[in-house]
């Protein structure tokens, strides 16, 4: 039948006009959300530089940002317009002697390759929109606003239809309370001492949850024994009281907790106060431990493990971004990943 590609016209140059509207959307819910929401920045500018590099090699030049930008030596804005700009420039002199055109490169893992520039094009548009999903999933965990980014939504000139879920995936976003909406700066983490030890008998999950989880001494316990478990009590950033706990750090494969697992970190312990549920203080904790669980520079992914009928809690930590995994923890429950996935090899 031949190759239909040559009697169509080329996805690619729509494709990027998609991307670099959607690049510009998506800078604001970025900025805005900074503070609470580092990683949703570093995803970002990781779009950005992956384009520039392509552009680069496509233009046969040395790239002007790196694959991974670092955010404290560059501009978002002005990379996005610099960006934005030369693609424009590629695509207005873009027709069918540009499509059969290849382009010889070495990546970032040193591999050398010669792919068609429509393909490569191609590879650009999908992989940005592949990175702003989990830009938007980063923002969402930090309790801020995301920003959609569907391609009907660039063609109609009108947003796609969206529906946004808590933490226990029971309520749209703008009807949260405002706990929910702040994000993790509004909970702060407490070591346990002598004086607020007592703290640990008066918070429970409730029923019927309360049997489906380790007890809070025992994981406190652990922490003390095993240096890479930290167990915190949760506080509301202005208050006094517990609300709630959490333990968090290395996973283990083995029930006496000895083995680690290489690469894996783990929620293992997250129970809010059954009198403070709803109000978004579980999603404010789960987003801050994880922001602080993957910048640890061996964590490629952060697990959790969820007793099988543990449905609130399955509801809660997927509308965060888990997802199902064919894992079972040393108890035989059911594993969820926050898989980080970043593609350094470009």
């Amino acid at each position: 039948m031949g190759d239909t590609r040559q009697r169509q016209a080329p996805a690619a140059p729509r494709l990027l006009e998609h991307a670099a509207w959607a690049d510009e959307a998506l800078l604001v819910a970025v900025q805005r959300a900074t503070q609470v929401a580092p990683r949703a920045l570093r995803e970002y500018l990781h779009i950005l530089g992956a384009a520039e590099t392509w552009l680069a090699r496509i233009e046969g030049r040395s790239p002007t940002a790196a694959v991974w930008p670092d955010a404290a030596d560059v501009d978002a804005g002005r990379l996005r317009e610099r960006v934005a700009a030369g693609y424009s420039a590629l695509l207005a002199g873009f027709g069918s002697r540009s499509q059969r055109r290849t382009v010889c490169y070495t990546n970032s893992a040193g591999a050398s390759f010669t792919d068609g520039v429509e393909d490569v094009l191609l590879h650009v548009a999908l992989h940005g929109q592949y990175h702003r999903g989990k830009v938007n999933a980063f923002l969402r965990a930090a309790g801020a606003h995301p920003q959609p980014t569907d391609y009907i939504a660039f063609v109609r000139g009108a947003p796609g239809a969206t529906q946004a879920h808590d933490g226990g995936g029971a309520a749209a976003a703008s009807a949260a309370p405002p706990l929910a909406r702040a994000g993790i700066d509004t909970v702060r983490l407490a070591p346990v001492t002598m004086a607020n030890r007592g703290d640990l008998d008066d918070i429970e999950p409730g029923e019927p949850d309360r049997y489906l989880v380790h007890s809070n001494w025992y994981w406190h316990q652990v922490s003390l024994e095993r240096p890479h478990v930290a167990f915190r009590l949760v506080h509301e950033a202005d208050g006094d009281a517990a609300v709630g706990m959490v333990a968090y750090g290395a996973r283990y494969r083995d029930r006496d907790l000895t083995v680690r697992a290489e690469g894996d970190a783990e929620i293992h312990h997250l129970v809010i106060d059954h009198r403070q549920q709803g109000r978004g203080v579980g999603r404010a904790v789960a987003a801050l431990v994880l922001s602080q669980l993957r910048e640890l520079p061996a964590c490629r992914r952060v697990v959790v493990a969820i007793h099988p009928d543990n449905h609130r809690s399955q509801a809660f930590f997927a509308a965060l971004g888990a997802r199902t995994i064919d894992e079972r923890n040393y108890d035989g429950d059911p594993m969820y990943a926050f898989e980080d996935g970043n593609d350094r090899a470009n």
